[in-house]
């Protein structure tokens, strides 16, 4: 170990040599490292600090030892020690994993009692963990809380707020939601109208989603969030090819249509009606149109393909 090659050569550690060997075990997972270096600092009369103990908080948190990680939150209020904001996020985080939405609660009321103000990142965290457990009222409560206490939302708050309320089963309340973003002036990402879509699709509501996507005038956003999607190795699913194909084909772009398409096919994804359609409008205007010719010999049904 680090110290002990330390103490062979007469150096001794300094408290912020501690602090780092702390923090960087407890992010490794290796917790029990992390527990050595802070005995030894208990030992010689070190106070260990606020940032020691969130650094070890968030190392059980992330080992999924949750009830050590409240042991150790009671520790550090036990020896004199302030607890933060961030010792409280990675608490309530804890127990929200553990399902004790109670125990989470009752720490987000402790927090001004403590002289401390929750910020976003705080009730993002409360957010994300009454919707998981379905108490969408609580989480739109929250919510309201929130925007009382002068905090702006950010983009991982409205996120959560829509999937949250659709997932819940409160889909037009989410899209109630997206049009006071609008009305509100938020700038709207694709992946807010993408949690949208998505649960439009999933409850069978297909023309409705078409109808939101077809308005959104933004397809370059939709094609750049494609590309993000396979970044970080989140496929992209039949659906997504469709709705960026069908806007394609509107827009007569068939040659990046013809290339979402291939790609979607080497998925195992087929076509669907509602594209198939597109192309019967577009073969009645463009027969002689190539690269949409393309696409119909590829992908069209056999009596679009018996016309070109």
């Amino acid at each position: 170990m680090l110290l002990n090659q330390m103490s062979h050569f007469s150096i001794a550690p300094s408290h912020f040599t501690h602090c780092i060997l702390i923090d960087a075990f407890s992010r490794e997972g290796s917790m029990q490292d992390a527990e050595d270096v802070f005995e030894i600092m208990i030992q010689r009369g070190e106070n260990p600090g606020t940032v020691i103990y969130n650094a070890l908080m968030n190392g059980c948190y992330l080992q999924g030892q949750m009830d050590k990680a409240r042991k150790i939150f009671d520790a550090m209020v036990e020896r004199g020690a302030n607890p933060d904001i961030l010792s409280y996020s990675t608490l309530m985080n804890a127990h929200f994993k553990k399902n004790e939405n109670d125990e989470a609660m009752h720490l987000l009321r402790e927090i001004p009692q403590r002289g401390l103000r929750a910020d976003v990142g705080t009730y993002n965290i409360v957010l994300q963990g009454l919707f998981r457990m379905g108490r969408y009222r609580s989480a739109r409560e929250v919510f309201i809380e929130m925007r009382a206490a002068s905090l702006p939302p950010d983009f991982h708050t409205y996120c959560t707020m829509l999937d949250g309320l659709c997932k819940c089963g409160h889909i037009e309340e989410g899209l109630q939601f997206l049009q006071k973003m609008e009305f509100d002036r938020v700038k709207l990402d694709i992946t807010m109208y993408n949690i949208i879509l998505h649960v439009l699709c999933k409850s069978g509501r297909f023309q409705f989603a078409r109808d939101l996507f077809n308005n959104l005038s933004l397809l370059d956003e939709a094609k750049e969030f494609f590309v993000k999607m396979e970044e970080i190795s989140c496929s992209a699913n039949g659906i997504t090819f469709s709705f960026i194909a069908q806007e394609l084909l509107r827009r007569g772009e068939y040659n990046d249509a013809l290339r979402f398409l291939e790609e979607m096919a080497r998925r195992g994804f087929k076509m669907d009606s509602y594209t198939f359609s597109i192309l019967i409008d577009l073969l009645q205007d463009k027969e002689n149109y190539p690269s949409l010719m393309q696409i119909i010999e590829k992908f069209g049904p056999n009596e679009l393909k018996s016309k070109s």
